[in-house]
């Protein structure tokens, strides 16, 4: 199991870029009207993806945890400010940017926390 373990962080760094070129694809897609749905789905969304990137990064590269949360913010800003030079039926909205930074946050949060519970050190 530990050897399998090993082989799923091998790849991580792979995985963790393959995820952040997929939302800097789909963030930049132009799209349909919205229905009125849940009132802060969008939010919801933002820091879901953002604490999957996250959680990815802090995967692949463990010793750079603060540059990967720098790079993510940063990423964020990036997209909204992209968003609303390129697309048409996006905006660019710092309340996303702030959804994204909060999905970092909680992602912090549960790197954390399993970090203090872990049965055994990562390597």
């Amino acid at each position: 199991m530990k050897q399998f373990y090993q082989q799923i962080l091998r790849l991580m760094p792979y995985f963790f870029w393959t995820l952040v070129a997929i939302v800097g694809m789909f963030m930049l897609v132009e799209l349909a009207p919205k229905e009125d749905g849940l009132k802060y789905l969008d939010k919801i969304q933002h820091a879901l993806i953002f604490s999957i990137l996250s959680i990815s990064g802090y995967l692949a590269f463990r010793q750079k945890i603060w540059i990967i949360t720098l790079g993510l913010t940063i990423f964020g800003a990036i997209i909204e400010v992209l968003q609303a030079t390129f697309t048409t039926t996006r905006t660019g909205d710092v309340y996303d940017w702030l959804a994204d930074i909060a999905g970092i946050l909680i992602s912090l949060m549960i790197i954390s926390i399993y970090r203090q519970f872990k049965p055994e050190p990562l390597q």
